[in-house]
């Protein structure tokens, strides 16, 4: 079950949503990373708080979504009105995934960038 909830992650997104689009898949995503970040941290022996779970949820939500529709300064409406179709991105060159970054640094187990990353730990017995 979602922790966040569309009014939110809209929030968040703010002019960046354009309301084409829906969120629920980009929620039920996000749900399923932050259940795997919540068992890590408390295998970790570090709890995060369901205020905390579902911030990295909102976050990692948006993130989801920009992936798919990238995020412009100005696109046209539906009556063709506006500027350029392909206007130039809004994001910060220097912070690519503001909404990655965001949900990363909520997290302060350190369990999303590892799965975001694809780290595991291993150990290999050499003998001795």
């Amino acid at each position: 079950m979602a922790r966040t909830t569309i009014t939110a992650v809209k929030e968040l997104l703010s002019s960046c949503y354009d309301g084409s689009s829906a969120l629920t898949p980009y929620i039920d995503s996000a749900t399923a990373v932050v259940s795997r970040v919540a068992t890590c941290a408390t295998t970790k022996g570090k709890t995060l708080t369901t205020v905390e779970l579902e911030l990295i949820e909102r976050w990692l939500a948006a993130h989801f979504y920009t992936k798919m529709d990238p995020v412009y300064a100005q696109k046209r409406d539906s009556a063709g009105n506006g500027s350029l179709a392909m206007a130039h991105f809004v994001r910060d060159p220097k912070e690519p995934e503001p909404f990655l970054n965001g949900a990363m640094n909520l997290d302060y187990s350190g369990c999303l960038t590892a799965i975001i990353k694809r780290q595991t730990a291993r150990v290999v017995w050499m003998g001795k």
